[in-house]
């Protein structure tokens, strides 16, 4: 949860936005007077501040430089709210090194949006927590400040920041001892130095340089630079005995077009390297805003209030036993039921939640109403019916997960043996030690593991013998158009008699057709699921058709040629 001080001494104000901020599923300290707010700014190390400009004791400004000098406070995001709106109060507040200016009065969702964008960028220079920690990295980013507001105080209309990020950094720290990788590192800043010995150079981290160029003029100018230092990593890199070949990718953001605040340039900056390295490294980038960028900050700050509002629900897409062509699972799916937008699924906003920290309570949203209404459907159905979730990897990595998991199922009285966890298998090959802990774990809780899309990512056999595993979902893109795929037929075929040869349950998703229908028929898939039975539906149709005793009409076994 992120932790955000309001230093303000307007009592009304300061209470309105402690209890936005609350509301919105952050930690929100506040008090009335700058000194307070500095020792809690020290205390609490929040995620980003917002002070008013005129306070009692002494004004907005001095509390922002005083945390600019601070060490372990130099990269906060700080935001200056104030009734003020005269520029020169709003261009003493960027030198200074605010991230941002609210003038009141502004509304939560300016708010909202000001502190989802502050916190993203923070997220996005802060590669890790000790980056910031550091005594090295704090000089390094207060020299880095000092450089650019002297650029910005000589009143550049241009002024380009460039972030250089050294391709497969990390795996040369792992095979290098760590002082032969710095003689590395620092044999690469010299090279860029060397090529362009009027920049400004700041050391980020280990992998990462910051390059100010307050002699560019232009946009062309700035592309040529990054050409010439690209071009300079041709030449070999020596260190000792060893030779290196090294390549580089550079992200290119400026001032004022892209930011008026260094820790924004830097983002931006920092994003484009990002684009760069993508493209295969030893490419630069420049910064492009995102077109849609905006429309995500409304959706991100309508997330936070869908969870109080109770505008998520869970729809149920039954499972059928080929055997018998009776109901024995369902699958739940989550619905943001918009009031602007309507009914959204899955993909519209789970990327989002997973970003903005919110799929872990989703998550636990749609646990809890699916165990509670899966009670529902054994009782209708007067047998036991298994329950599909589909879990996160951001879900799934929390430290408390399995905590959560088994409050959840005691409270809601839901048997752990008819729960599947669905998880893709790009979840479990993350971080495998993790994956084999975890997966025990619930296993021990009597919690089944099954495995969705199987097929479009790595399908080795070695983890389904390392993964304590339960249940395969063949992905529907193996499903469909059977009769015109070969490759396809064949892939299902292998799935479902690989399935059966290790004991794991096989399900084919998406199925729709009578002939595709037929073909897992005939090579024995324990299970199916799509349209050719029923689609997702709201707890009371799934209840109806429950009651209904609706079964599947098994197939003809010539259906399919």
């Amino acid at each position: 949860m992120a932790k955000i001080l309001i230093i303000e001494d307007d009592a009304p104000t300061r209470a309105n936005l402690a209890e936005i901020f609350t509301v919105s599923g952050y930690e929100a300290i506040a008090t009335a007077d700058a000194s307070r707010g500095l020792e809690l700014a020290i205390q609490e190390q929040p995620d980003a501040i917002f002070c008013d400009l005129l306070l009692p004791d002494r004004d907005g400004y001095t509390v922002l430089t005083a945390v600019r000098d601070h060490p372990r406070l130099a990269t906060t995001p700080f935001v200056i709210i104030t009734g003020r709106s005269e520029r020169e109060w709003f261009r003493q507040a960027m030198l200074l090194g605010a991230d941002d200016y609210l003038t009141k009065p502004f509304t939560a969702q300016e708010l909202l949006s000001t502190l989802y964008v502050q916190l993203q960028k923070r997220w996005a220079i802060a590669t890790s927590s000790e980056h910031y920690h550091s005594r090295s990295a704090w000089f390094a980013t207060h020299s880095l400040r000092d450089a650019f507001l002297q650029a910005v105080s000589d009143d550049h209309r241009y002024l380009p920041l460039l972030v250089l990020r050294l391709n497969h950094a990390h795996e040369l720290q792992q095979h290098l001892q760590a002082a032969h990788f710095d003689a590395l590192f620092a044999a690469v800043i010299q090279r860029v130095a060397a090529t362009a010995p009027a920049l400004t150079i700041v050391s980020l981290d280990g992998e990462r340089l910051a390059l100010l160029a307050s002699t560019i003029r232009s946009v062309a100018a700035t592309a040529s630079l990054a050409n010439q230092i690209l071009t300079s990593f041709e030449q070999v890199f020596r260190v000792g005995a060893q030779d290196f070949f090294l390549t580089a990718s550079i992200g290119m953001a400026s001032y004022p077009r892209h930011a008026t605040g260094l820790a924004s340039l830097l983002a931006s900056a920092d994003r484009a390297c990002q684009i760069a390295s993508r493209r295969g490294g030893n490419h630069y980038q420049v910064y492009a805003p995102d077109p849609l960028a905006g429309d995500r900050l409304l959706l991100a700050t309508e997330l936070h209030y869908a969870l109080d509002r109770q505008e998520f629900v869970v729809h149920y897409q039954p499972r059928i036993e080929l055997a018998s062509g009776r109901i024995v699972a369902c699958e739940a799916l989550v619905r943001w039921q918009h009031p602007q937008r309507g009914s959204l699924a899955p993909a519209a906003f789970i990327p989002l939640a997973e970003e903005t920290g919110l799929i872990s309570a989703i998550g636990e949203r749609v646990l809890r109403l699916a165990c509670q209404q899966a009670l529902e459907f054994q009782a209708i159905a007067h047998r036991p019916l298994r329950l599909a979730v589909n879990f996160s990897g951001r879900q799934f990595s929390q430290p408390d997960f399995l905590v959560r998991c088994g409050q959840i199922l005691r409270e809601t009285q839901f048997d752990p043996g008819l729960l599947e966890v669905e998880l893709t298998e790009s979840v479990l090959i993350q971080d495998r030690s993790l994956a084999q802990r975890r997966l025990s774990e619930l296993r021990q809780l009597g919690i089944q593991i099954a495995i969705d899309d199987f097929g479009t990512g790595y399908s080795s056999l070695s983890y389904l013998q390392q993964f304590p595993v339960d249940v395969l979902k063949l992905d529907r893109r193996f499903t469909g158009n059977l009769n015109g795929n070969a490759k396809n037929a064949a892939i299902a075929i292998a799935v479902i008699q690989m399935a059966h040869s290790l004991n794991l349950r096989v399900v084919a998703e998406g199925v729709e057709t009578d002939a595709e229908l037929a073909f897992f028929y005939q090579q024995a898939c324990h299970e199916i699921q799509g349209y050719c039975f029923s689609q997702p539906l709201p707890a009371s149709e799934f209840c109806s058709l429950l009651a209904g005793d609706r079964a599947l009409v098994l197939p003809a076994a010539t259906l399919f040629t």
